[in-house]
């Protein structure tokens, strides 16, 4: 963000949270006073009102905690597992840069990695219980993410186990929404297929290096 920060961040704690004036104003006048540098520690996540502001964490704490919600609040897992709500706003000018120059060779990387999904379809063809998950007929896909679909849950689990205990990162789809902590006692349809293919799909290594 540029200019006037402090501004920004008052004119979005109000006009998005419905704070009125002389509570925006106070919270501030709290973090002034405080010498804690609340926004430059946390970049923006503001989550106590001046009420209830404790200062109960170190600086260090404060900052693993705001790099921790903004990696998506992901746990130290080789699957994607989250406990709390986290962020991913986050857009470096050294990021867009690397995606501009990525564009230009961007049939490059796609020949290589429809190379790999080849090598990985001749390589799976040859396992029984291993369907590899590959294109259908009249499309052309980029194989962003490589994707194996395994018989049931206990040869998922023995799949993830054994590669990983081996030195290959592989991890299990994306864990569904309402199974984390935070959303497990929302409204859902069952979710039959979605549970199917979550107990079943494992993705493989997929960077455009291999």
């Amino acid at each position: 963000m540029y200019g006037n920060i402090k501004e920004q961040f008052k004119s979005v704690i109000r006009y998005s949270q419905g704070i009125d004036d002389p509570k925006v104003d106070k919270l501030f006048e709290i973090w002034e006073e405080s010498k804690k540098h609340y926004i430059e520690i946390f970049g923006g996540l503001i989550y106590e009102w001046p009420e209830q502001i404790e200062f109960s964490l170190d600086p260090k704490e404060k900052r693993d905690k705001a790099f921790f919600w903004s990696t998506q609040s992901r746990e130290k897992e080789y699957w994607y597992q989250h406990e709390e709500i986290g962020y991913n706003y986050r857009m470096p000018n050294i990021n867009a840069a690397l995606g501009c120059a990525q564009l230009e060779n961007i049939e490059h990387c796609i020949a290589s990695k429809r190379a790999t999904a080849d090598a990985y379809k001749a390589f799976f063809e040859t396992m029984d219980g291993v369907e590899f998950f590959a294109e259908p007929e009249n499309s052309r896909s980029n194989y962003w993410l490589n994707a194996v679909i395994l018989p049931d849950k206990a040869a998922q689990i023995a799949f993830l186990e054994y590669t990983n205990d081996h030195g290959v990162m592989t991890r299990p789809i994306w864990e569904l929404m309402n199974r984390l902590p935070m959303f497990e006692h929302c409204e859902n349809d069952g979710l039959k297929n979605t549970i199917w293919f979550a107990d079943r799909v494992v993705n493989i290594p997929s960077s455009v290096r291999l």
